[in-house]
């Protein structure tokens, strides 16, 4: 008995043809009335046709390129951050005020400049990837910029590659998770003798598709950085500096992933 096997891709239909194709049943066609033998020569040209690849609505194996595995899991929202070459471009805007503002609230204007950031190096480390990323041209007060630098992802989540104090191992908790929970800790030093406590917040939430990280630090409100991450990349972000008078805040948004 011989198989047709119809239909391609992971979906196959098979109808099976008794003596469809082959020498013998050509033999037998000639001794069989002519109806018979024009109902042979259907299966045989059917037969034919089937060994063909089709070409309607596929693609031959030699012009369908390499097959590509889904994920095992579904993608990080950090994923993109290390691919070499990444690179994402963003909207600045800068103002200074006496208020704690929110990045919901501002406004980017066209003459608002812009500034690239990007993967300048990837590589794979133990147990994971690592990337760095920098970002052109260089604001003021790039030291506090919570992308530029270098990151490391590993099955625990994403981690602050320039925080590690141990060259052989991460921190924990992560920088964001695999896969990111909603978090708030805060933790308070003791007051010394040269000022008052200071105080560590970190905060994870997520953000239409994107999830944020948000860490503060110092007395008073301090200093904050704020990194949002999506499907993408990097998607917005944010820090400042307290002064004694008025504070400088820094907003990017995305516009672009060239």
């Amino acid at each position: 008995m011989t198989m047709i096997k119809l239909g391609v891709g992971p979906s196959v239909a098979a109808l099976a043809l008794p003596g469809a194709c082959g020498d013998r049943h050509r033999r037998r066609a000639a001794l069989v009335p002519m109806s018979r033998l024009v109902v042979g020569c259907l299966l045989v040209l059917a037969c034919r046709t089937a060994e063909r690849p089709s070409r309607v609505g596929s693609v031959s194996p030699r012009d369908a390129g390499p097959v590509i595995d889904a994920p095992a899991t579904a993608p990080t929202p950090y994923g993109a951050m290390m691919r070499a070459g990444a690179r994402w471009r963003f909207r600045v805007h800068r103002e200074t005020s006496t208020n704690e503002l929110d990045p919901s609230d501002i406004v980017y204007g066209p003459n608002d400049p812009t500034v690239d950031c990007f993967v300048a190096e990837a590589a794979p480390i133990d147990g994971g990837l690592e990337s760095s990323i920098e970002c052109e041209p260089r604001l003021d007060d790039d030291d506090l910029n919570p992308l530029s630098g270098t990151w490391a992802e590993t099955p625990a989540g994403l981690f602050d590659r320039d925080a590690w104090q141990d060259d052989d191992a991460p921190p924990a908790p992560p920088y964001l998770a695999t896969p990111p929970v909603e978090r708030d800790d805060e933790t308070t030093d003791p007051p010394t003798e040269h000022g008052s406590p200071s105080t560590y917040r970190y905060q994870i939430a997520t953000e239409g598709d994107a999830w944020c990280a948000t860490y503060t630090f110092g007395a008073d409100r301090g200093t904050q950085s704020r990194l949002c991450l999506d499907a993408l990349g990097p998607v917005e972000l944010s820090w400042y500096r307290e002064d004694l008078e008025d504070t400088d805040f820094t907003f990017l948004r995305r516009i672009a992933v060239p």
